[in-house]
């Protein structure tokens, strides 16, 4: 098979592409195909079958093969679906050859399932018009049916008919995942999946090529088509060298030894008929042997690798086939390694490491039932302690216990303890331990062994060693291997040392030694020659401090200057790399530019290199020297190890400033590495880089261009700078300026798709985790500084209403209120809601919960619809105590402290507060009145070192409570809604009370009863709210019926209220553009160039939803539509009231102006269900249209050059009406739109007269105004937005008419009118509510302010 590491959509190497002949000469393919077998080629059956059933021969070249380039192949048998009818949705036929062709040129091959691929990238090259070909790339657009795909692109290059038969690659899987077929002039083309193609032709048995126990199938099989070590970029790193007991793959010779007794537990393991519910785990004392081990069952099970093994070679093997899928994990995050196991067995690709069980479940349920075994070694390696546990919790603990009836096993490689502590315990009781180090796994006739061969250094032989007689190396072996503490490394290094140098046997009597691995390198290293004057430890240093995959030789030069001054030449450090002395401990490889990298094979290598440096001031200066090697070659050139790896160098030196004042470096960074080191900036510019790439996660996935436009939006959004505003200029759009209120939300976390009722902080192992649970019976884990789901929970319970961070011997737990049950859950730990401590003795909803110490115990509080609050004891899920006295439902429960034991408050329905001792008292200590409807919260928070309890209710007030004495000591009743959360928080050393009312989140200075700032985001009310740290900054997270929830940073104060602009125009005053803006702040007139406001228009107007700039007797007018039923007309050259309009009887939503026999007129269209058509300077209504709704939309359109107006109106049928303004008769054609029309715009395609009409789903239909026949076909997918569609208007732009839609799904759309295609899509972060087009600049009202663009599209 070939195939390679490839940064973009293409495959590195695709010598795999066919081009099926009618003969041996002829210059014009009928179609394509590719090589699935050494036999074997797929192809469309359309494109084989009508010559072949003529009895016509079939060639097959393969013009991209170095080998097979100037040969065409005769086709021996044409394989397709019988009968012919069926060939149209079984389009694919198999080409067999008269010839084998060379096994390793077949394609790579996966069958992940046509949904799995919706959404993904792909690629495909073909023959459309000759014998060179051309390639195309795009999106999965959808599944379709028969097991067929959509395929969309964006590329110049279209799909033509010669693609038919070509191979679909999937940058994703790394792998042809199907076959392009029915490709058509248009440039539309549908693939048929790989997975389909099996049930299409079953006699050919290609899924014996995707089964896992692939050696059935041939070796070409396995090499076609699942997971080998051939495919594996760790092969030559990590597993080949392992399997030979040698530490690199430079390195010659055989030398693994014994371990009979674990290799024999490992391989019953992974055999046994039924496969255990729990995780293999090997561990050890670094240097004892773990991957060795576990690189000897991984090889051993490889075809391949098995065949070169030595026939002497007696160690225990896996049975051939009996490894799936091996994964290194050093250096890899938890979703890299769940996309190397997705990869392996077809899967679904996760976007959520959590999504990797159900997806491989799914994948493994089609499959032939062969066990499906997964090793994962150098867990403690990961990117980051939390990574590794992520690995552990979410990837082998939830396989094994989940997917065990699917024959999976799960084994796992890993030290004990990592930098934060007991790394096994991250297993639970989920794992099965086999510890090396323990003596019924060690024998030392094996280390013994293992000695002797590295010290007569087999397979690689030194002249003159005086330890080739194996009576002379025995004696000594032995006395290294009793002296070695059972570690494999330092008797490697130890023998190693004397093999290498020992020009005289030594007597085994004179051995002796320090057994760690730190004394044995420096023992070896000190023999060793210096390099250009530099000693082999300072140059080895560099790369105990490398990442995976490693350091490329250039970057090993400037590690080495950063630490030392000077450096090797280039030269002089590969000679030094590949020297014997030092290949045994240096990895060579290379990473995804096909550069050779360099690493430490072993981090027990790294740690006693490491151990006597100073590592902070060691990776400041590496952070530093790298990031000045960036800038002198230009980051877009730079190593693909800085663009991932130096950001966590930063982090360890404590130099995250130093790398985020380079605003170059994002563009072209790993974003996914980059944005969470940001948090410690201390700089006001590394604050605001990091502001930018925390709340622009779009970019994440981005190409350099695309992410300068993003960056652009937030950067002139957040009022930062104009860095990417420069940086853009040659991306597809970019920001001019903005007047948009900050927002103070870090991040709007979306998942959940029903009302989010709970959220909870909570610290996990040094972690902050936000919990969320909706009312779509989910639990979701969010990591708040990625602002990523890392779990979905979907317990079997139902609906959460409460969740509560308690503490029960110094370990989290998270409390769940599911109706009348709470239950304790340790997301630490347990893979799944389905275990949990269940406490039950509640006759009704629980609605909150906390915690409390009373006397030396522990406790959780409940307070519930059946007017009880229960006292339970979390360790033991028993019910000590039920408290009643309340009158009706209790919704509130807190802990108060005090010096002698906590107190604890309720409240509830019955508007009273109850204090309780809660463990003695059988009657309230107090009870507090003065609200006068139900308490909804409540919260103790420190006022002036006195600990108030402050409570919130329906009567839209807050009030503080002295709990001690009774009295109220204020209330806060400035609001104007019911008061449904409170959360205490400081920020900055002020204690800050924040509620929620409505949609709106209000902190208040508890002391000075003054309003801090009032955050606005959510759509809809809020229901849950709390606090977390994160990065040593105290964060609100926010969950609200709008189902979103919501982080925001409670220091970046908002300096002003943010108002809504929901029209917008340019109009030209006195030869002049300016901007009128109409919104929830009036009528204002702003200079285009910068926005800032002129002059308001001042008068009567109310909130402003259309504006209509027209011209009066020579005089620049402008027409503003407000809530007040009113139309008010200014004269824009002296900013004064032209006159009102008052003709309708509730808000007017659209305006337009017209022309009747020569009268300029204007046309309103109401929420009273009528558009009115009026004279502008007399006020008087000349026609009444009435409609059976609310009319949202109104404008004109031109029909064989008589101008007609056009209404959209609300309802379920969004009705759109033609009406003669002359007459005021309904005329023309009648449509209906899907839901209420809320936009509208006319324009021209060629003669033909278009309406456009936008409505609240987010379609856009366009119809021929004059034929009444819809411009695009109503069931195609074009011209859609996720969310309502409020404004959109038709510009020109080079050369184009295009069409710009404005939506509440955040975005602003460029289409194509005359394809119905997306031209361009632009996130602009808020709801878009207007747009204007001007000078070659779009202006986008937003719900929190102005937006203008540029645009940089071709001709």
């Amino acid at each position: 098979m070939n195939t390679s590491l490839v940064t973009g959509p293409r495959p590195g190497n695709d010598p795999w592409v066919a081009a099926v002949h009618a003969d041996e000469y002829d210059n014009r393919p009928l179609g394509s195909g590719f090589l699935i077998d050494s036999r074997r080629v797929m192809t469309c059956a359309h494109v084989a079958c009508p010559p072949w059933d003529k009895n016509a021969a079939l060639w097959v070249a393969f013009p991209k093969s170095d080998q097979l380039m100037d040969r065409r192949l005769p086709v021996s048998e044409v394989i397709a679906p019988s009968p012919e009818s069926k060939r149209h949705t079984q389009d694919v036929a198999i080409l067999v050859l008269a010839d084998n062709v060379p096994g390793e040129l077949t394609a790579p091959l996966r069958r992940p399932t046509a949904g799995d691929l919706v959404g993904e990238p792909w690629w495909s090259f073909g023959f459309p018009d000759d014998v060179f070909g051309s390639s195309s790339d795009g999106e999965v657009g959808e599944k379709l049916a028969h097991g067929w795909i959509r395929l969309d692109t964006a590329s110049r290059y279209l799909v033509r008919p010669g693609y038919s038969g070509a191979a679909l690659w999937s940058p994703t899987y790394h792998a042809v995942v199907g076959m392009v077929g029915q490709a058509n002039s248009r440039g539309d083309a549908l693939a048929l999946t790989l997975f389909q193609a099996d049930k299409c032709l079953p006699d050919e048995k290609l899924s014996a090529l995707t089964e896992w126990s692939a050696q059935d199938a041939g070796e070409s099989a396995l090499a076609a088509w699942g997971w080998t070590l051939e495919d594996d970029p760790e092969a030559g790193r990590h597993w080949k060298p392992r399997a030979r007991g040698v530490s690199t793959d430079a390195e010659r010779g055989f030398r693994f030894r014994g371990r009979t007794a674990a290799l024999t537990e490992i391989v019953e393991w992974i055999t046994a008929d039924e496969a255990p519910r729990h995780v293999l785990v090997v561990t050890g004392s670094p240097g004892v042997g773990k991957s060795a081990v576990l690189g000897r069952v991984v090889t051993s099970a490889d075809t391949a690798i098995a065949a070169t093994l030595p026939q002497a070679d007696g160690a225990v093997r896996a049975p051939l086939g009996s490894v799936s899928c091996a994964v290194h994990a050093k250096g890899k995050d938890a979703l890299e390694v769940a996309h190397e196991i997705a990869r392996a067995a077809s899967a679904a690709i996760p976007q959520a490491v959590s999504d990797l069980a159900p997806g491989l479940r799914a994948a493994l349920t089609d499959a032939s039932g062969a066990p499906f075994t997964v090793v994962i070694d150098a867990l403690d390696e990961a990117t980051s302690a939390k990574q590794a546990r992520l690995i552990a919790r979410q990837i082998a603990i939830p396989l094994a216990e989940t997917c065990a009836d699917l024959h999976v096993r799960v084994v796992v490689g890993s030290r004990r303890r990592d930098d934060e502590g007991d790394l096994l315990a991250a297993f639970g009781d989920a794992a099965r331990v086999i510890d090396l180090d323990n003596p019924a796994y060690f024998e030392e006739a094996d280390l013994a062994a293992y000695a002797q061969a590295t010290l007569q250094l087999l397979g690689d032989e030194r002249p003159g060693n005086p330890y080739a007689d194996d009576r002379v190396a025995r004696p000594v072996a032995a006395r290294i291997a009793r002296l070695a503490d059972a570690n494999f490394l330092v008797a490697g290094l130890t023998s190693r040392t004397r093999g290498l140098r020992d020009t005289v046997a030594v007597a085994p009597a004179d051995i002796s030694f320090n057994p760690t691995v730190a004394a044995a390198l420096h023992e070896y290293l000190a023999r060793l020659p210096s390099i250009d004057g530099i000693a082999a430890e300072t140059v080895l240093a560099a790369l105990a401090y490398a990442e995976a995959p490693g350091l490329p030789l250039s970057l090993w030069g400037v590690a080495i200057t950063a630490l030392h001054g000077t450096c090797p030449t280039e030269n002089h450090l590969r000679t030094f790399a590949r020297s014997a002395a030092a290949n045994f401990l240096i990895e060579t490889g290379v990473n995804d530019q096909n550069a050779g990298v360099f690493r430490l094979f072993h981090q027990a290598l790294n740690d006693a290199l490491k151990q006597s440096r100073n590592t902070e001031n060691d990776e400041q200066a590496l952070t530093r020297a790298f990031i000045a090697h960036g800038q002198t070659r230009g980051w877009e050139n730079a190593p693909a190890y800085l663009l991932r790896s130096l950001p966590r160098h930063a982090l360890r030196g404590q130099v995250v400033d130093d790398l985020l004042a380079d605003m170059t470096y994002p563009l072209h960074a790993d974003l996914r590495r980059l944005i969470p080191v940001v948090g410690p900036a201390q700089t006001p510019e590394g604050r605001g880089s990091a502001l930018i790439l925390r709340q622009t996660p779009l970019a994440i996935d981005a190409g350099p261009a695309e992410r300068a436009a993003l960056f652009s939006v937030t950067e002139a959004q957040e009022g930062i700078g104009r860095t990417y505003q420069e940086h853009a200029a040659d991306s597809p759009y970019r920001a001019v300026w903005a007047l948009v209120t900050p927002q103070a939300e870090e991040a709007v976390l979306e998942g959940h798709t029903e009302e989010v009722r709970a959220v909870c902080g909570l610290v996990v192992r040094g972690r902050s985790v936000l919990a969320s649970a909706a009312e779509d019976g989910t639990l979701r884990l969010w990591d708040p500084v990625l602002a990523r789901v890392t779990r979905v929970l979907q317990p079997r319970f139902g609906g959460i209403r409460a969740l509560w961070n308690c503490t029960i011997d110094n370990h989290p737990y998270l409390a769940l209120g599911t109706g009348d049950v709470v239950r304790l859950w340790d997301p630490a730990t347990e893979t799944g809601a389905g275990q949990l401590l269940t406490l039950k003795g509640h006759g009704s909803t629980v609605y909150d919960l906390c915690q409390l110490q009373a006397g030396d115990s522990t406790y959780l509080a409940t307070a519930s619809a059946d007017k009880t609050v229960r006292l339970w004891d979390p360790s033991t899920g028993d019910c000590v105590r039920v408290i009643t006295g309340h009158t009706d439902w209790v919704n509130a429960v807190c802990s108060i402290p005090s010096p002698h034991g906590d107190l604890l408050a309720s409240a509830g329905v019955d508007a009273t507060v109850h204090l309780w001792n809660p463990l003695s008292s059988e009657t309230p200590l107090r009870v507090l009145t003065g609200h006068q409807d139900a308490i909804n919260a409540m919260c103790a928070i420190e006022v002036g070192g006195d600990v108030l309890l402050a409570t919130g209710g329906s009567d839209a007030t807050v009030r503080l409570w002295n709990p001690v004495t009774g009295e109220a000591v204020r209330v806060l009743s400035r609001h104007a809604e019911p008061v449904l959360r409170l959360c205490p928080l400081e920020v900055e050393g002020q204690s800050l009370l924040a509620c929620t009312t409505g949609d709106a989140i209000q902190l208040w200075d508890a002391a000075s009863d003054e309003s801090v700032v009032t955050l606005r985001g959510h759509s809809d009310d809020i229901g849950a709210l709390c606090t977390l740290p994160v990065h040593e900054r105290t964060f609100l997270a926010s969950g609200g019926l709008d189902h979103t929830v919501r982080l925001w940073d409670p220091a970046r104060v908002q300096v002003k209220e943010a108002h809504a602009v929901h029209a917008v125009c340019a109009v030209s005053v006195d030869g002049r553009t300016v901007l009128v803006t109409g919104g929830d702040d009036g009528v204002q007139v702003r200079d285009v160039v910068t926005g800032q406001a002129e002059r308001p228009l001042e008068g009567p107007s109310d909130c402003v939803r259309a504006l209509c700039p027209l011209v009066v007797d020579g005089r620049a007018l402008v027409a503003a539509a407000d809530d007040d039923h009113c139309v008010v007309l200014w004269d824009l050259g002296s900013a004064d009231v032209f006159g009102e309009y008052r003709g309708h009887a509730a808000a007017v939503h659209a305006i337009c102006s017209l022309t009747v026999d020569g009268r300029t007129l204007l046309a309103s269209a109401g929420a009273d269900c009528t558009v009115r058509v009026w004279d502008p300077e007399t006020a008087e209504t000349v026609h009444t249209l009435w409609h059976p709704y609310g009319v949202y939309a109104v404008c004109t359109v031109d029909v064989d050059g008589v101008q007609i107006l056009a209404s959209g109106s609300d309802g379920p049928d969004g009705r759109v009406h033609l009406w003669d303004p002359t007459t005021g008769e309904r005329i023309g054609h009648q449509w209906r739109a899907s839901t209420a029309v809320l936009a509208m715009c006319s324009f021209r395609i060629g003669k033909q007269s278009v309406i456009a009409a936008a409505t609240i789903d987010g379609e856009t239909w366009l119809w021929d105004a004059a034929t009444g026949q819809c411009v695009h076909d109503p069931e195609e997918p074009g011209l859609r937005h996720t969310g309502a569609i409020n404004a959109l208007c038709a510009v020109e732009h080079a050369g184009r008419t295009l069409l710009v839609t404005a939506s509440s799904d955040r975005t602003v759309c460029l289409w194509d009118p005359a394809t119905a295609t997306l031209v361009m899509e632009v996130p602009v972060r808020h709801v878009g509510l207007g747009i204007a087009w001007f000078e070659g600049l779009l202006a986008v009202g937003l719900d929190r302010g102005l937006q203008v663009l540029s645009f940089n599209l071709p001709s």
